[in-house]
């Protein structure tokens, strides 16, 4: 299992930017057909530890965006980058030349289903499977260079949220995400976030 994922492939900033342009041209083209559909959305990500987990408990911020293309009267498939922050691991002793800190994210890049009920207030389900990147960043105080470490890894999202009709709505959306990481070290997370959705 380890090896298998030793050999995903990691996301990294070229990724998410190639993904992000995407994400543009779809926007773009949402305002020329219905059958388009953009979400920016934004909150919280509360992070589980499990017992023996390298990644402790905590609230932490992130972002995701997706761009999604109807497939079916309400159901709609697409693609989503997100990220977020994690915990740290705590902090450390000032020793010369050794680690001063550290911090850790998380890049995702997945496929998404949506479907969404009609109406002036739409009750949406959200599905997304894709690869999750977690990036550890150790810093050493300016005596060399951090040292940056990424883990790939598979994992999935579910989700349920309300929104308005109309071309430009907001709307809400809670959501587990789960990182299919080796035993006991899976993360997951739950998010809470406010979104602006473009129909």
């Amino acid at each position: 299992m380890k090896a298998a994922l030793g050999r995903a492939p990691r996301l990294n900033p070229t990724t998410l930017v190639a993904w992000l342009a995407w994400l543009v041209v779809g926007a773009a083209e949402a305002r020329a057909g219905t059958r388009w559909s953009a979400t920016a959305s934004g909150g919280f990500a509360f992070v589980s530890s499990r017992d023996g987990s390298d990644v402790p408990g905590g609230t932490n911020l992130g972002g995701w965006l997706s761009v999604l293309h109807a497939a079916a009267p309400n159901g709609s498939v697409g693609v989503e980058a997100g990220y977020f922050t994690l915990p740290a691991l705590g902090a450390y002793a000032a020793v010369v030349g050794g680690p001063m800190g550290e911090s850790r994210s998380v890049l995702s890049a997945s496929g998404a289903v949506r479907w969404r009920s009609p109406g002036a207030i739409r009750v949406h389900l959200l599905g997304t499977f894709g690869y999750y990147d977690l990036t550890h960043r150790t810093k050493y105080g300016g005596v060399r260079p951090e040292a940056v470490e990424h883990e790939a890894s598979p994992g999935f999202s579910l989700g349920i949220g309300l929104s308005g009709s109309g071309p430009l709505m907001p709307g809400f959306q809670l959501r587990w995400h789960e990182v299919l990481r080796p035993e006991p070290n899976r993360l997951d997370v739950v998010s809470l976030e406010a979104a602006l959705h473009f129909n």
